[in-house]
């Protein structure tokens, strides 16, 4: 810490260690806003540190005991990518997004948890109870402003409002909500383990009395109405999982995109399903060769290890 005067003759000069952070220049704390700028002049160090110690017993790399969407995902966008974020572990800033999307999610685990506590009593739940559940469920971090932490608030409670006002009169019925799993798939003479976390599976009822399931995963970014293959895959992985682990089949899967409470269905066929395995043992496969060659793309501009990668793409 530093201040330029503690109260005696001579105005005090600020440490060595914030010049070596990035935090000051000619003497002057770098500020927008009577905020401090962020740096990531440290966080570089810290990964290129983790790097360096990778580096030293790289001949000591063991595969993933389990595998997951987002370790699958983030192969096939970039190896070197997967490389920094799930072998060496590099640590990366936390953003708001993350902070605000998971706020979200939480809030609407309590919010279905208590309807269905107060379906056995025959009430109803009050959106004030909703607007309670996300006071209380609120993650205070990563915000760049106390202005733009407002702002999201706002924005969270009158997405909250939208989706209360949408399905009060008829809410799904929610049989599992985080609901955690795991599945084996057989590659030869091996067996990957992949796990996953569903936001919400719903009971549906059909007319001739048959139970199916409904698969759901909240969003919070950009809302989409047209998927591609590659953007249903998660869904296509935990329709796959789900029919396995409940013996029941899947109706529908949904992405529901909080920001304007729209949903996109849509169903995996049985070769749907079955080109997502092929491509998931694949992508295991390539993995297991311990090679993480770069991937150079347009998605570098937004690749949490752009300040460190020598094969970034510069557009």
């Amino acid at each position: 810490s530093w201040a330029v005067d503690y109260g005696g003759a001579r105005k005090k000069k600020p440490s060595r260690f914030l010049n070596e952070i990035g935090m000051i220049e000619n003497d002057k704390l770098l500020t927008t806003n009577n905020k401090l700028i962020p740096n990531t002049k440290c966080q570089i160090l810290n990964q290129k540190t983790e790097i360096k110690k990778w580096e030293k017993n790289s001949n000591n790399i063991s595969s993933p005991n389990y595998f997951s969407y987002t370790q699958l995902a983030a192969f096939s966008n970039c190896p070197y990518q997967y490389r920094f974020a799930h072998i060496l572990k590099v640590p990366v800033q936390g953003k708001e997004i993350f902070s605000f999307g998971k706020t979200l999610h939480i809030t609407l685990q309590k919010l279905f948890n208590l309807i269905n506590e107060k379906s056995e009593l025959k009430q109803s739940v009050k959106l004030a109870e909703l607007l309670e559940l996300y006071s209380a469920s609120w993650i205070d971090d990563w915000y760049e402003s106390k202005e733009k932490k407002e702002e999201r608030r706002k924005q969270g409670q009158e997405i909250l409002t939208v989706f209360y006002e949408k399905h009060k009169n008829n809410w799904p019925t929610a049989l599992f909500l985080e609901k955690g799993f795991n599945i084996k798939l057989a590659d030869g003479n091996s067996c990957n383990t992949i796990r996953g976390v569903i936001d919400r599976i719903d009971q549906i009822v059909e007319e001739n009395g048959v139970n199916k399931i409904k698969i759901v995963d909240y969003k919070t970014g950009k809302p989409k109405s047209e998927l591609t293959f590659d953007e249903k895959e998660q869904l296509f992985i935990y329709q796959m999982a789900a029919e396995e682990i409940f013996r029941q089949p899947v109706v529908s899967l949904a992405f529901y995109y909080l920001d304007n409470n729209t949903e996109v269905e849509f169903l995996g066929s049985k070769s749907d399903l079955i080109k997502v395995k092929d491509k998931v043992l694949t992508t295991i496969a390539e993995i297991k060769k311990h090679e993480f060659p770069p991937k150079p793309s347009i998605l570098c501009k937004f690749c949490d290890f752009k300040d460190i990668c020598e094969f970034k793409q510069n557009r």
